[in-house]
């Protein structure tokens, strides 16, 4: 399952965007969170590779990851499968490392891009 991310801009600024369900807008929190640590979630996939001290994660503003062997939980903070604040179940998301690997890469990539492209 390889998503193909687009750059969106929303009041001035870079956002990931996959589509329109539940799942797109987690993995987009996902990617949100991660911008100010992409090296450190990096090191946390390669740490559940090697199968230390997995699960590892973080918790971010807009979701909570935790990093297994063999893959990626992503739980949304704000909203559940219906999009709503129930404030006790979460939508959640379960991709593979490599892809959570890649869509870290790609998302980094984009954002440099942009910034490239921007006008001086």
């Amino acid at each position: 399952m390889s998503k193909q991310i687009q750059l969106k801009i929303l009041n001035d600024f870079p956002r990931p965007f996959f589509g329109n369900t539940i799942s797109d807008s987690v993995l987009s929190c996902f990617l949100e969170d991660a911008e100010m640590d992409f090296e450190g979630y990096l090191k946390e996939i390669e740490k559940a590779e090697r199968g230390e001290n997995a699960p590892t994660g973080f918790t971010g503003n807009q979701m909570d990851v935790d990093f297994y062997s063999n893959k990626a939980v992503i739980e949304a903070l704000w909203f559940n499968e219906e999009g709503v604040n129930d404030g006790e179940n979460f939508a959640t998301v379960e991709v593979s490392l490599s892809e959570a690997k890649q869509l870290l890469l790609d998302w980094k990539k984009a954002l440099e891009d942009w910034e490239k492209s921007k006008p001086a």
